[in-house]
């Protein structure tokens, strides 16, 4: 166990000896305040238990302390008391005896079980750090900037930085003039290295750099089991406000200057995740892209069920569904609240629908599909109701 800790937080193993290291675990986990009393705790057992547990014998105080130095001095102390961490947290997961000093020690109990909830802040912090750090890693690893050209800076300060821009509100360009304030920059890329990059790059290569990281994502999220088979998945356009660079180019706006993405998306209790993002030229992609994002998600994953806004009307956006999900797709009606809404969805469900009731219209009104598609309607009133 010390030394699958050690390895999972990547702590140094060169300049100590395991067996000293196995040591300052156990003074940690403990609690012992001196490498006295580590000595002490180690020597009321026999040589052969020590041995056993890869102890290697009693030793004096004066070993574990120099073991310690020597961490210290490299800034590998911390890493070991990262590794304990990890190693009680792991052993209590896995439901072994634990003293009940290290038990208090941790906020762990067993009476409550080993479920998320009754873990410390510190382990799911933990968690936390760890699964962020794999889905940047994963990001990191479809990305494709030219790397020859800045190899010295850190590909993964691509995503801080525009991180910061986003919460900042700044610039990726000028991110720099206020961000040096919190965080050491040596190591990121500069705001105009980053625009140099992103003006050399087609559009169809940052759509592929996004199906790469998506599908990398997805393939880490299903091989989690957060998210269970079959899943619920849903499609819609989105606007975004543009507040960077301007240029002249309207070819990818919508009339009032924002961007359109069209994004598929995990509806799952559990899960916020977005499988596909990408900016459309017109609403009338839409289609088009639907049918790949299609492809790609029934490829990797069985659907339950595929929901749609009304918006998605038309007739080749039910033709995909019908390709790639059939039978497991459904199209949320939309409220039309304007005096000129007597046709709506909802109006013509009303006309048949009794309070708690279900109707069915047999031709939801698209042109040219065979067979029709229906218009379901469910009334969540009491049947009490007068309406």
């Amino acid at each position: 166990m010390t030394e699958l800790a050690l390895q999972t937080v990547g702590a140094p193993t060169e300049r100590v000896e395991l067996y000293k290291l196995r040591a300052l675990l156990i003074q940690l986990a403990r609690g012992l305040d001196t490498y006295e009393d580590l000595a002490d705790y180690i020597g009321q057992y026999s040589t052969a238990q020590l041995e056993q547990f890869g102890l290697r014998g009693s030793r004096e105080q004066s070993t574990y302390r120099k073991a310690a130095k020597t961490l210290k001095t490299t800034a590998g102390f911390q890493t070991v008391r990262d590794a304990c961490f990890v190693a009680v947290h792991a052993l209590f997961w896995n439901g072994v005896p634990i003293p009940q000093t290290v038990l208090e020690r941790y906020q762990l109990d067993y009476d409550a079980g080993p479920a998320a909830t009754d873990f410390s802040d510190g382990a799911r912090q933990l968690a936390l750090y760890n699964l962020v750090e794999d889905l940047i890693q994963i990001v990191v690893e479809n990305l494709s900037l030219h790397r020859e050209e800045n190899k010295s800076r850190e590909l993964r300060s691509l995503l801080g930085v525009f991180a910061y821009a986003a919460r900042h509100g700044e610039s990726i360009t000028d991110y720099e003039r206020t961000a040096h304030h919190a965080f050491d920059l040596h190591p990121a890329l500069s705001g105009s290295t980053i625009w140099t990059h992103l003006e050399g790059l087609h559009r169809w290569k940052v759509s592929e750099m996004f199906d790469d990281v998506n599908q990398a994502l997805l393939k880490y999220v299903l091989g989690s089991g957060v998210v269970s088979e079959p899943v619920m998945v849903s499609y819609d356009l989105t606007d975004v406000q543009n507040p960077g660079i301007e240029t002249d180019d309207q070819a990818f706006k919508t009339e009032d200057g924002r961007w359109r993405f069209a994004s598929l998306a995990f509806t799952d209790p559990d899960l916020d995740f977005s499988f596909g993002l990408r900016l459309l030229k017109s609403e009338s992609q839409r289609a088009r892209v639907l049918k790949n994002f299609l492809r790609s998600l029934t490829e990797m994953v069985e659907v339950k069920r595929f929901m749609l806004d009304r918006g998605f009307d038309g007739r080749e956006d039910v033709k995909a569904c019908r390709a790639f999900v059939p039978n497991e797709w459904v199209i949320c009606a939309q409220d039309d609240s304007d005096s000129v809404g007597e046709n709506s969805d909802y109006a013509r469900l009303r006309a048949d629908l009794e309070p708690g009731g279900t109707t069915v219209q047999k031709n939801a009104g698209y042109a040219d599909l065979t067979p029709a598609v229906k218009l379901i309607g469910y009334s969540g009133a009491d049947e009490q109701a007068d309406t």
